[in-house]
């Protein structure tokens, strides 16, 4: 396990600081490019391995759950954004201490 969160960590390490380099010393084509290779590869093994076949599985749309998700979002960013304001809680924002009352 020790192995594998390791290398779930090198990568995103590694790919920031290869980035960097070719950005400061090549350019920003270079920092991108780097990219290209790792991409062909995967998008190749996965024409290669997995199978050209299609289930005739017909998926209905789910109207409810795009309509509660919807509103769940929505309901949500109101919260975030306005809810201290509306609710009272400017203690809560502001510093103070807010579990005294």
């Amino acid at each position: 396990m020790g192995l594998f969160g390791m290398g779930q960590t090198a990568g995103p390490i590694l790919g920031t600081v290869i980035g960097g380099y070719l950005t400061e010393y090549l350019s920003l084509a270079y920092g991108l490019l780097h990219e290209c290779g790792p991409g062909v590869l995967c998008i190749t093994l996965v024409l290669l391995v997995l199978p050209n076949g299609r289930d005739e599985v017909q998926w209905a749309l789910d109207l409810a759950g795009i309509f509660t998700m919807g509103v769940f979002l929505v309901s949500l960013l109101v919260a975030l954004s306005r809810g201290h304001v509306r609710a009272g809680m400017r203690r809560l924002f502001s510093g103070s201490s807010w579990w005294q009352g």
